[in-house]
């Protein structure tokens, strides 16, 4: 819950309130099943409580999205991480709408969220970067834009030699028998 409102005098119970709700939901679930899932409970609820009323309002939604951790993307960045500062990357399944989720389900490319400090401060008072880690960040992007120029080069000229592999195969009669 994000914000909850209910009325205007401290000797009054109110007849009415308000809540903002903000669903952090996994890839499994869809936000239509979520909010169907909602909209059953608070049947079962009003049915319980026919006095009651709820008003189910969707403000705005965005899918949830998870990266390939296969990918040649997540597999540079992994690398870089790994080679700037000597430890393995530290994958964390962060769930909420982000750039990430908007422009990885419209473009059907790969996409990460890569940034540096605490993820668990994210968004509060004591979120703050350490210099280090943000020097160290500037040298783990580059690297792994270089790595995944690489690797897609890589790729792109072994997908080219099969394709020239096989289109220059010629097989005659006496050759397949």
């Amino acid at each position: 819950m994000t914000k909850i409102s209910a009325g205007s005098l401290s000797s009054n119970i109110p007849s009415e309130c308000e809540a903002y709700l903000d669903f952090r939901i996994p890839p499994q679930i869809s936000t239509k099943e979520l909010l169907t899932e909602v909209k059953r409970i608070v049947k079962e609820y009003e049915e319980d409580k026919p006095m009651i009323s709820v008003n189910v309002e969707v403000l705005d939604s965005c899918e949830p999205y998870e990266a390939d951790r296969e990918s040649l993307l997540t597999r540079s960045l992994s690398w870089a991480i790994r080679v700037t500062q000597g430890k393995p990357a530290i994958w964390v399944r962060k769930t909420g709408t982000g750039d990430m989720n908007l422009y990885g389900a419209a473009v059907k490319i790969p996409t990460v969220t890569y940034g540096v400090g605490d993820s668990s401060l994210d968004h509060t008072a004591n979120e703050c970067v350490n210099l280090k880690e943000y020097e160290d960040s500037i040298q783990i992007l580059y690297k792994g834009i270089k790595r995944l120029t690489e690797l897609h080069s890589k790729r792109n000229t072994k997908q080219a030699s099969i394709k020239n592999e096989v289109g220059s195969t010629h097989y005659s009669s006496q050759n397949i028998l």
